[in-house]
């Protein structure tokens, strides 16, 4: 089907051939051709200047660098900034303004600790400081930039260990002891500045990603000497019991996670020493199976996820830059749509595709072309038609 004008944001008349056909026509011209399955009917053509794909990385990502390398740091959310923690630095970043801000020094400085907001607080437990494996606890207050002294962690030293928020209080699982994994848990309760102890998990484990949903608290892959793990577990706070559940397609440890709506997050890891992942998974609670999501662009290890707006935030697997999952596509009332996602003409962009189309008058560059139908978005073949043949601009995604 070929459409030469089509009503787009705005209004714009667009002076544009499309078509959505299964195979290249004979004749030629000016215009653009996604090789669909089928033939479309299509009802319109949509041009817009930030279109993601539901579910899609910022490629590149448009996050502004960190100061520091992200790796190996923890963090959470709070008050509509996402705070970053590991040895002596912290450091807020603004998703709004795209900018860091430097916080006060950690005092004292650890490494791979894990940290959850709790009310008007980020909560910092365990680490290590270059000689040992601590049980000491921090609470850091964005109102005050400052860190202060918490209650000493109850059943000894730990360091990447994983928590939660559930209720009033913060439920700390597994980690590593001295010289090795653990499985023991306990829940500090920030009211009364004091941890109880808690059923150990089914097996000791480090370096998992935990997150609530619901009425439990769900705890992903981690390493139990000498095993990278797969499975899963689930923690009911009410009765104090673990449950297994459906175990992720690969092992799994350093990976982060993040609550999203109904579903959990899982991102990266490494499934053994040196190999590193960038998995992009969601797990369902209610039907206990997993989906993937479009990978990362890069695999890493060491992984922070944090959940701001519509966009997911992922550190650790790009040095000092953040990952940056866009949640939400705009939606379309008539389906199916073919979308052009534009940006302005910029000399210094290698992505462009063809340029020199007219929209309102403004010379632009078109990135990328999609087929949004039944709710999903696709990138099958493109080709670019210049009066004289068609060309392979793109192949299917």
């Amino acid at each position: 089907m070929i459409i030469n004008t089509a009503q787009g944001g705005g209004g714009s008349d667009l002076k544009l051939n499309v078509l959505c056909q299964p195979d290249l026509p004979t004749d030629i011209f000016d215009g653009v051709l996604l090789q669909t399955a089928s033939k479309e009917s299509i009802k319109k053509v949509v041009f817009d200047s930030n279109v993601w794909a539901a579910e899609q990385w910022q490629n590149p990502s448009l996050v502004a660098t960190a100061p520091i390398s992200l790796f190996a740091r923890v963090g959470d959310v709070y008050d509509n900034k996402i705070f970053i923690f590991s040895e002596s630095n912290a450091y807020s970043y603004d998703p709004a303004l795209n900018t860091y801000a430097t916080l006060a020094k950690i005092s004292p400085a650890r490494s791979y600790p894990c940290c959850a907001t709790y009310g008007d607080k980020i909560f910092i437990f365990g680490g290590f400081d270059g000689d040992s494996v601590l049980n000491t606890a921090i609470v850091y207050n964005p109102a005050s930039n400052t860190f202060g002294t918490i209650a000493t962690m109850s059943g000894g030293v730990r360091e990447n260990a994983c928590c939660a928020v559930y209720n009033d209080e913060i439920f700390i699982f597994g980690g590593l002891g001295s010289s090795a994994s653990i499985g023991t848990a306990i829940a500090y309760k920030p009211s009364t500045n004091t941890y109880r102890t808690l059923a150990s998990m089914p097996e000791t484990r480090g370096y998992a990603c935990c997150a609530t949903s619901g009425n439990e608290i769900f705890i992903f892959g981690g390493f139990s000497s000498p095993n990278y793990l797969s499975s899963a577990i689930a923690y009911n706070p009410s009765t104090n019991t673990y449950r297994s559940i459906a175990a992720m397609s690969v092992a799994s440890a350093n990976c982060g996670c993040v609550l999203v709506g109904d579903e959990i997050f899982i991102f990266g890891g490494r499934k053994a020493i040196s190999s590193y992942l960038s998995m992009a998974i969601a797990y369902n609670p209610s039907t206990n199976t997993y989906r993937n999501l479009q990978s990362m662009n890069t695999s890493g290890y060491f992984i922070s996820a944090f959940l701001y707006a519509d966009s997911v935030y992922v550190s650790g697997a790009s040095g000092t830059t953040m990952e940056c999952l866009e949640l939400t596509a705009k939606q379309y009332a008539d389906s199916p749509s073919v979308i052009f996602y534009r940006i302005y003409k910029d000399t210094t962009l290698t992505a462009e595709l063809f340029s020199g189309k007219v929209v309102d008058g403004i010379p632009v560059d078109f990135k990328n072309c999609m087929l949004f139908k039944d709710g999903n978005i696709t990138f099958p073949a493109l080709y670019l038609g210049d009066g004289t043949q068609w060309n392979l601009a793109r192949s299917a995604q």
